[in-house]
């Protein structure tokens, strides 16, 4: 999947799922869903990368540029 493709399809936030395993992190931080939806801004993606996932399932790992 390309850049373009991924920028595309996370155009609509709704269409993004956290796992199970995203909730049981975040209740160890002081972070939540909506928090990172809030910063996924697609014009800061800097590149995407698939990983290995379950059948039916597609799974990528996006790296977002973020100063402070």
């Amino acid at each position: 999947m390309s850049l373009e493709e991924v920028q595309e399809f996370l155009s609509t936030a709704h269409r993004i799922h956290f796992k199970e395993h995203f909730h049981i992190r975040t209740a160890q931080r002081p972070i939540s869903e909506k928090m990172v939806r809030k910063h996924l801004v697609l014009d800061k993606l800097l590149k995407v990368e698939s990983q290995p996932s379950r059948i039916g399932e597609k799974k990528y790992n996006g790296v977002f540029a973020y100063l402070r």
